[in-house]
């Protein structure tokens, strides 16, 4: 089985589908920011490399550090844009005001070192079968930039092609492929119209490849019309057991979990 790389925004993420494929049975398990411990902190490559061996899939974080006249910018692990939040770093450090010389110097509580992005492909390429979910936040991003992830993904044998894509958080999210700056600001402005699930035409329309919404807006019917429009439907954070049993009733394609190897043995049991 062939990994698979998927750059994505805001909080869910999503695949190309046929509209004729079969709806999911069971529900893929994507470990938030990796499997984290006692010992292990989310975000680390060793979270990453748990999330792997546990679900097959792991979904993380990339901002970009600052670019200096003397330092190119880099692509790293960060879940919220105050890195001191996850690491030693000084109160506050803010990830696209700092360059890269400066946040190597820190590490995570489990004393490992902030993540690179190349750093996390390499460990991709050498651990499990699944996949990552990259979900790219903050300012510095660039069609060129999205291509540079596609170019290491390739190059590592992860997967033949990646789409890379962007999207705005809202009650909606919506991903889409990068480049068309107009259709993105009018998914922006629907979000901001309706709160409810757009219809299928809006949504062929804005030639978007997959929809996360909140879990209270999942119905069976709002599943239905995203796969029949020929997309994958993703739950954001899932941590109960209701939220388990729902994605599995209403065939979700996936969910992120804060406690993924839980949710998978409960889908190995019951979905």
């Amino acid at each position: 089985m062939k990994k698979t790389l998927i750059s994505v925004a805001a909080a869910a993420a999503a695949l190309t589908m046929s509209a004729s494929s079969a709806l999911a049975s069971n529900p893929t398990v994507i470990n938030h920011q990796g499997v984290g411990s006692a010992n292990v902190s989310k975000n680390s490559i060793q979270a990453f490399i748990d999330g792997w061996r546990s679900t097959g899939w792991i979904e993380t974080d990339i901002r970009m550090t600052l670019e200096t006249p003397t330092e190119k910018s880099r692509m790293i692990v960060s879940h919220n844009a105050n890195i001191a939040t996850e690491t030693n770093a000084p109160w506050p450090t803010i990830v696209e005001e700092t360059p890269w010389s400066v946040i190597r110097q820190y590490h995570l509580e489990d004393g490992s070192r902030v993540a690179t992005l190349e750093r996390v492909i390499r460990a991709a390429d050498h651990h499990g079968d699944g996949g990552a979910l990259l979900e790219t936040k903050g300012i510095g991003w660039t069609k060129a930039k999205f291509h540079y992830i596609q170019k290491l993904a390739v190059q590592h044998g992860l997967v033949n092609k990646i789409r890379p894509y962007i999207a705005r958080q809202r009650d909606i999210f919506v991903a889409r492929q990068v480049g068309a700056a107009a259709r993105l600001r009018l998914v922006w402005k629907l979000s901001d119209a309706d709160p409810g699930l757009p219809t299928t035409e809006t949504l062929n329309k804005l030639d978007a490849f997959g929809l996360s919404v909140r879990w209270g807006s999942i119905t069976r019917h709002s599943v239905h019309r995203v796969h029949n429009a020929g997309w994958h439907f993703y739950g954001k954070l899932a941590g109960h057991t209701w939220k388990w049993e729902k994605a599995c009733d209403f065939h979700l394609d996936g969910f992120l979990s804060n406690n993924g190897p839980e949710a998978k043995r409960w889908m190995a049991r019951n979905c």
